[in-house]
């Protein structure tokens, strides 16, 4: 079970697991999933809905694939194009431990199609847990499904050596494509 805890100011939004849902208390039981530093491989679900947790925020895990789980909120503009892409959708494919920055895709440096910020919810294909449908305050858009690496990226937007291991990981992974769905299925 995951618990994504949005917050504003102090404790910072983060996520938590437990792998015994059963007798896991507040007090015991849980792995916090976030760090607040930059370089670490947690850093992806830290602040993720900054103030508006009320209006942004998710957790969702797909049925039968237990270690990938989705975390959506805000987005974090101060970071785009930065040391993040913004952060809008982390993706961690091994429970938590590490997380890819979904929130643009790897088509190009300058130009990547990227997701609206402010993000709703969000929807897997049943048949592949790494392709998802995401709502945003801009619509309603669909990842490939396949991950690409664009860590080629970081060199160029001048990421610092302390940053970089972080950003590394966080844009190791990201979706080749991104599709905008319009109002006529399928998308």
């Amino acid at each position: 079970m995951y618990i994504a805890e949005g917050a504003s100011g102090a404790p910072t939004a983060r996520v938590f697991r437990t792998d015994d849902a059963q007798t896991a208390t507040p007090a015991s039981g849980w792995s916090d999933l976030t760090s607040s530093s930059p370089a670490d491989a947690k850093y992806g679900t830290f602040a993720y809905c900054t103030g508006q947790c009320w209006y942004d925020n998710f957790v969702y895990t797909p049925k039968g694939s237990p270690d990938v789980v989705y975390v959506g909120g805000s987005y974090s503009y101060n970071e785009t194009g930065n040391i993040s892409n913004g952060r809008a959708v982390v993706l961690s494919r091994d429970g938590g431990q590490t997380w890819n920055d979904m929130t643009m895709d790897g088509t190009d440096f300058l130009h990547p199609n990227g997701l609206h910020p402010d993000q709703h919810f969000l929807v897997t294909n049943p048949s592949n847990p790494l392709q998802f449908f995401e709502s945003n305050d801009g619509g309603i858009m669909r990842s490939s499904g396949d991950y690409t690496d664009a860590s080629q990226f970081c060199a160029p937007r001048g990421i610092t050596l302390w940053y970089r291991n972080g950003a590394l990981l966080a844009v190791s992974g990201v979706t080749v494509t991104w599709n905008i769905c319009e109002w006529v299925w399928p998308c």
